[in-house]
């Protein structure tokens, strides 16, 4: 570097300017952000990270589940085991855990943030490299949600794929899918009747949460609608844990059973339900 050249300082400062100037920040409350960073993952997409101040000062960031929702969609799902040991090794490596589907990191103080987000943007790269690899995985629930993806296109539909809404008590949620009709659809398949009940049990505190800040302040285009599979042992499902769902406003249906149900209430023609894909649409869902 001559001394017509730039300085390092000089470099520096011109690559924080443009870096800030091309992250995206949206602000949904004066204690919550997100952040789209000018920086890719291994799935092509801008990584995303949300930021939360707690009542206790210390910051909570987050990849909002776009991870673990981005290897569900591809038909994988990591067991417990292999899902364990993800977590020692982001802890590990980039002080980073696991939070449900959730990336975290918790830092006390705005000094720590800057790392931090660069830390938690390693972790999503790492857990969306995790797609090609074949080991001790499950796929019950992603391979379900891929096939309920299917038929939505063979039905000419496009709906947008794992969105999140905040309630209105300040919780993230994501949903499967949203719809233009202002219908969330979430579909939940199982391989025994603890993980279902566990999932029936998360689902119910969503659909809590999608009633106060949706169908509560007078949203009636606003509807949760539960798809379960019922590929699986039917007895997997408790009735009063789908009764609790429905009390809420939570619409369940069936996937086999109430298929036609479900495709009346997307304005789907009775005719289309049963149309198959051609090649060539096939391959654009690859």
């Amino acid at each position: 570097m001559t001394e017509k050249d730039e300085s390092c300082d000089d470099v520096l400062t011109d690559f924080i300017n443009w870096f800030k100037s091309i992250a995206e920040v949206k602000q949904y409350d004066p204690m919550t952000c997100e952040i789209t960073l000018p920086m890719r993952d291994p799935s092509n997409d801008l990584i995303r990270v949300l930021i939360k101040q707690l009542d206790t000062g210390k910051i909570i960031l987050s990849d909002m589940g776009l991870s673990f929702g981005y290897l569900h969609l591809n038909g994988i799902n990591p067991g417990i085991k292999r899902q364990a040991q993800l977590n020692r090794l982001l802890t590990k490596q980039l002080g980073l855990k696991i939070s449900g589907d959730e990336i975290v990191k918790l830092v006390s103080n705005p000094q720590e943030l800057n790392l931090a987000i660069l830390n938690i943007a390693d972790g999503i790269r790492s857990i969306k490299s995790y797609k090609n690899i074949k080991k001790s995985m499950t796929v019950f629930n992603s391979t379900f949600t891929s096939e309920v993806n299917t038929t939505f296109h063979k039905w000419g539909l496009q709906p947008l794929i794992n969105q999140n809404f905040i309630s209105a008590n300040k919780k993230m949620h994501r949903v499967d899918f949203v719809f233009d009709s202002g219908i969330s659809l979430d579909t939940i398949s199982a391989h025994g009747k603890s993980v279902a009940t566990s999932r029936l049990d998360r689902e119910l505190l969503k659909a809590v949460d999608f009633k106060s800040t949706f169908r509560e302040v007078e949203r009636p285009e606003k509807q949760l609608v539960v798809v379960l599979d019922d590929r699986v042992d039917m007895d997997y499902w408790d009735p009063w844990r789908i009764s609790l769902l429905n009390s809420v406003e939570a619409m369940t249906l069936y996937w086999n059973d109430n298929r036609y149900e479900l495709g009346e209430l997307l304005g789907v023609k009775v005719d289309t339900i049963d149309k198959e894909l051609t090649d060539s649409e096939i391959e654009e869902l690859l």
